[in-house]
């Protein structure tokens, strides 16, 4: 195998023995020799280390591959379930084209050994044998023979692809937190029944009509009669199922489409002259289309039985409502309901890195056709094309989800709702796509595409470089704050900077904090006799020259340059009210940053406790987006805007001081969005919970007091999962 040299990099000395050395901090690197791994393309590596260290610091061995954006702790490979008499060894994926790598052996000061490392190109084959080889968990016969069995119905229901990435997952330790077929069928069994339709639903049916768009291209028969036979199924019988045949080659296919207009007076048929594509064939479909809304419908998917009426119903119930969407799950290759995606109410910064309203999606016909219907040249992401514009045609009050599994995609070989790379083309598209959204509605922003997997985008402000910015650091008591001076070596950014820190000896504070804070800032040391956490920021606030406040605590910790650009970029958009960061503790956990309310704790961490290298589900955990709050140990805002509430309210428990903020600058119009692309650290490991362990029920009465219609439901959550912890796992 080829050797990597490996290079003492940060916190790091050798001792006199061999091999021996020394974590002198929280952060000990080695970087990989740039020309060994240069040129290293993505794909599925065997890994060998000459690596040992008791098991408290082992199980903190990791791999940080650099794609082109830096290293990310969203990016990491954990190593330590490869960790075997005294040397690492197994089987990694390399996501894109390697730039850098590093790796870190733990997380804590202790000594190790480091004698080698190299890096082997597998095949995927070879990549599967060796995992398949090694086993799972514990390695005992019965546990094998378990994970084989597991990883065989996977192959023979969703292909190589989806068994590979589940032995790799299962190998490294990471959980994405999708939920296991056998739990979602549980769920199914008591969450999902088909309704019969009642007297009230009767009267419904005399109302809107709902126009199905469906484009079709040489479908399989049997795949094509699933569908038609899902809309003929309907509970509600208020549709009209548009069919826009663009020029099929197959005379099987034309077969069972003239069959089926046979059959039912409302299913009509156009067949186009030549082959447009998919944008070209659903505006042929658009121009048939009677009813007030148009429903897409893929010519290889499922409606559920109530789905129009569910539509219908919301509509009838909600006329200011234009577009209405619904939850979704995908069909295995044996016709299984699995993967299921239960999405948020709208939540416009998410809809900027994946199409998540998608299926189903019914748009009021009339602004559809005013938009000019789909684009040409979009083909691939034709529908986040028109959901985009739509939204930025209608506005957040008139966009409706209805929160049930109402369409079942379908996985195959072409589809992407299997695999996304199955169509490469799509990438290209979606990049037009974003670019095209951002200049319309986010001038001097732009679009970048990650050298991430899951086809992951990125839209980035300009730099922030007139800003002046306060940093308000809380501190308690007097004690040290060990983390200042990093922190700030990781700016990485021309703004003017003050740093303000509210304490009650400021004569002793200004002589220690002093030799922490780099030369460039300004330091401003506020004596107080206030020891409430949000009286003494608001002090801080008032005291603060910046246009920009950002809130910090004593115990929080960089991890990467940049950190301060991208809250403050955030922030100051003239929507965005409040900004928050992905914090993890020491053991690489997600310990804070975005709130999701409701459950018994009234306040819950969201993606608590998921392992940094984990991307949650439907990689939402590397997204910027809405939510209802974001934690006070890191938040940034204009201070315009905090001063315009009144600031943090003296009122509230101090554990629900930044929520509470959060929901008084959402109710005066203003968006709160977290982003994972400020990752910090929390020195404390903490539980999932902010208000845990501190007068529980006193804190969630006064929560219900003051925000009862907001603890019903986490607009950016879903009612289908549990809200304690926020796991993103079905609620019961």
């Amino acid at each position: 195998m080829p050797s990597i040299p490996l290079l003492a990099e940060h916190q790091v000395r050798p001792l006199q023995g061999r091999w021996e050395w020394d974590a002198l901090g929280n952060d000990p690197q080695f970087l990989c020799s740039a020309a060994a791994v240069r040129g290293l393309a993505a794909g599925w590596y065997l890994v060998d280390l000459g690596f040992s260290a008791d098991r408290s610091l082992a199980d903190d061995a990791a791999l940080y591959p650099d794609y082109g954006d830096g290293f990310r702790e969203c990016l990491r490979i954990p190593l330590r379930r490869l960790v075997r008499n005294g040397r690492i060894s197994g089987v990694v994926l390399f996501q894109a084209d390697i730039v850098r790598l590093r790796f870190d052996p733990c997380v804590s000061p202790g000594q190790f050994s480091l004698s080698h490392m190299a890096l082997r190109k597998l095949r995927r084959p070879e990549a599967l044998l060796l995992m398949l080889l090694r086993g799972s968990r514990g390695g005992r016969e019965n546990s094998k023979r378990g994970m084989v069995a597991t990883a065989f119905l996977i192959f023979v229901t969703q292909g190589a692809r989806a068994m590979a990435a589940h032995l790799y997952h299962d190998q490294i330790g990471i959980s994405h937190s999708e939920l296991s077929q056998r739990e979602y069928r549980r769920w199914l069994e008591s969450h999902d029944r088909a309704s019969v339709l009642s007297s009230s639903g009767g009267s419904v049916q005399q109302q809107t009509l709902i126009s199905v768009l469906l484009p079709v291209y040489n479908t399989p028969p049997d795949v094509l009669i699933a569908c038609l036979e899902s809309v003929l199924a309907q509970t509600c019988g208020r549709w009209e199922l548009c069919i826009s045949d663009d020029a099929s080659t197959r005379r099987d296919t034309a077969d069972v489409l003239v069959r089926y207009a046979g059959r039912d007076p409302r299913i009509r048929i156009e067949k186009r002259a030549s082959n447009g594509h998919i944008s070209a064939a659903t505006n042929t479909a658009l121009a048939m289309a009677g009813g007030e809304f148009v429903a897409l419908l893929d010519h290889d998917d499922l409606l559920h039985p109530d789905a129009i009426l569910e539509v219908v119903t919301a509509a009838c119930a909600n006329p200011e409502w234009h577009l209405i969407y619904t939850d979704e799950d995908k069909l295995d290759r044996r016709g299984r309901r699995s993967d299921p995606y239960f999405k948020p109410d709208y939540n416009p910064e998410l809809l900027t890195a994946q199409n998540y309203i998608s299926h189903l999606g019914v748009y009021r016909t009339a602004i559809v056709r005013e938009l000019g219907g789909f684009q040409i040249g979009y083909e691939g992401c034709q529908d986040w094309d028109l959901a985009l514009r739509f939204c930025e045609r209608v506005g957040a009050s008139a966009i409706g989800h209805i929160p049930k599994v109402l369409y079942h995609w379908r996985m195959s070989a072409t589809s992407t709702a299997e695999d996304t790379s199955v169509k490469p083309y799509v990438q290209q598209v979606a990049m037009k796509v974003l670019t095209d959204h951002v200049r319309r509605v986010r001038p001097g922003a732009s679009v970048r595409r990650l050298n991430w997997p899951y086809g992951a985008f990125r839209v980035q402000e300009g730099p922030p470089a007139d800003e002046h910015v306060s940093v308000i650091v809380w501190e308690q008591a007097g004690q040290p704050i060990d983390c200042l001076g990093n922190m700030f070596e990781t700016l990485g950014s021309t703004m003017s900077v003050e740093v303000i820190i509210p304490v009650n000896n400021g004569n002793i504070a200004k002589r220690w904090f002093g030799d922490h804070v780099p030369g460039a800032l300004s330091l401003k040391v506020l004596g107080t006799t206030n020891t409430n956490p949000a009286e003494s920021r608001n002090e801080a606030a008032r005291m603060a020259k910046g246009s920009i406040l950002v809130f910090v605590n004593k115990d929080i910790d960089a991890f990467s340059k940049g950190w301060l650009d991208e809250l403050v970029a955030q922030a100051r958009r003239p929507d965005i009210g409040v900004v928050g960061a992905k914090i993890y503790d020491p053991r690489g956990w997600v310990t804070d940053g975005a709130f999701v309310l409701g459950g018994a704790g009234g306040i819950n961490v969201a993606f608590g406790g998921l392992d940094s290298a984990a991307v949650g589900p439907r990689a939402r955990a590397l997204h910027v987006q809405d939510v209802s709050a974001v934690s006070g140990a890191c938040m940034a805002m204009r201070a315009n805007v905090f001063h315009s509430i009144g600031g943090f309210s003296h009122a509230s428990v101090e554990s629900l001081v930044a929520a509470d903020l959060c929901l008084r600058i959402r109710a005066n119009g203003y968006r709160t969005i977290w982003t994972p692309y400020v990752e910090l650290y929390m020195h404390e490991i903490s539980g999932a919970s902010p208000v845990q362990g501190q007068n529980v029920h006193g804190e969630r009465a006064w929560l219900f007091q003051h925000y009862p219609k907001e603890l019903l439901a986490d607009p950016f959550y879903s009612t289908n999962l549990e809200a304690t912890p926020a796991h993103f796992k079905l609620a019961t």
